[in-house]
């Protein structure tokens, strides 16, 4: 997640998909849905299902990340509905064909309630087969804390390259919540089309797709995000469900640590962590595909009733993208007024203000590093005055 100049679209309202503009491959029967939100959004879904329902071994729920939409995992949804799935998937609110302000997310309780309308929908369709929910990026986001905050009954979670951590300084976060309390409309969330695979084909595809918004997201997002990766560690150990966590090592929008501490921390017996070396973000159109989807059918498969599959480990130690690197940062921002002694001598009040930052990067536990310094100081004070020191210990 990186800051950037970007605009927010306005709110499109609902854009429905019309049957030609999807083809259907031989033996998947495809549809398209329409519901609406808790506050009354209209929402978009589709669904893919094997044209025998006798062939039916599960449901498979996706929820896609921030810059995506439901149509992009056309190619994934026809390997599982083949497999004996029936795969269901939203367009978020804000994203694809669904309405709202585009890339907005005011509140991560929304997205929650949409993601628990979008799964009693499915559960209204598809009875009691067993349901799998899929959530990428920020849908991983959204899809962790809705398993941990509600508790739903799943037969299994499955996060690809979540957004639960970031490869970040503090200070990031802190200038996202200033900037929210300043102005929380300002488009300074970006996500790079580059950073989604190595393939610059994925890149020029997201440009020119007229369901992906262009632009970043205003800081209101960003804040959502950030307030929803605090809830998510504040209580792993109550993600119970089977969990499967999937990310590239090289992914440069969101942390692989993160994914490792959340299989460590999570209270599922049955938890499985699965790293893929080379492969960026977007882990079904980068290089190393049809590894990860063989993987996904696999797990899915052995907890549909099929054999066990004994995947290769993941090592959970080791140093990843989003490891903290043993720095602390400070900023300190003050502001003075100084009034003259003797107003006599007629001179004005004066007005400064300063920053403060201190920072210290240090050598695991022998406490050696750099511990270093910068003060500014501006302002009007007998005709103006600045001070910068650099500080060095």
């Amino acid at each position: 997640m990186a800051l950037g100049a970007c605009a927010s679209a306005a709110n499109p309202g609902l854009r429905a998909r019309q049957p030609s503009e999807v083809p259907v491959a031989d033996g998947i029967a495809w549809q398209q849905t329409t519901f609406v939100g808790k506050d009354g959004t209209e929402l978009f879904a589709q669904v893919w299902r094997p044209a025998a329902s006798e062939a039916v071994r599960g449901v498979f729920a996706i929820h896609h990340g921030l810059a995506d939409h439901s149509t992009r995992y056309t190619a994934l949804a026809e390997r599982l509905a083949r497999g004996g799935y029936v795969v269901w998937a939203l367009d978020m609110r804000g994203h694809g064909r669904s309405a709202g302000p585009r890339v907005h997310m005011e509140r991560i309780d929304v997205m929650l309630d949409d993601l628990e309308a979008f799964l009693t929908l499915i559960k209204s369709k598809e009875g009691a087969r067993p349901l799998f929910l899929y959530g990428h990026s920020i849908g991983g986001l959204i899809s962790s804390l809705y398993a941990i905050e509600r508790q739903p009954e799943l037969a299994g979670l499955v996060l690809a390259a979540p957004g639960i951590a970031f490869e970040a300084p503090p200070i990031q976060a802190a200038a996202i919540q200033l900037v929210n309390w300043l102005a929380p409309r300002a488009p300074i969330l970006k996500t790079p089309h580059d950073d989604f695979a190595a393939e610059a084909s994925v890149a020029a595809e997201l440009d020119r797709d007229p369901l992906v918004a262009q632009g970043g997201g205003p800081a209101l997002t960003a804040r959502s995000a950030i307030d929803a990766v605090s809830r998510v560690w504040a209580a792993p150990e109550r993600l119970r469900v089977p969990l499967l966590v999937i990310h590239g090592d090289v992914d440069k929008l969101t942390a692989p640590s993160g994914s490792r501490d959340l299989v460590v921390r999570a209270g599922s017996a049955d938890k499985t962590l699965r790293l893929y070396p080379g492969v960026q973000h977007d882990m079904f159109h980068d290089p190393g595909t049809a590894q990860v989807t063989a993987d996904l059918q696999a797990w899915l498969d052995a907890h549909t009733g099929g054999p066990a599959v004994p995947f290769a480990a993941s090592s959970l130690t080791g140093r990843l993208k989003g490891d903290a690197r043993g720095r602390a940062m400070t900023v300190e921002l003050d502001a003075r007024v100084e009034l003259p002694q003797d107003e006599a001598l007629g001179k004005d009040p004066g007005v400064t203000s300063g920053l403060r930052l201190r920072l210290g990067l240090g050598r695991g536990g022998a406490g050696l590093g750099y511990h270093g310094g910068l003060d500014v100081r501006g302002g009007v004070l007998d005709g103006g005055i600045y001070e910068v020191d650099a500080h060095l210990a």
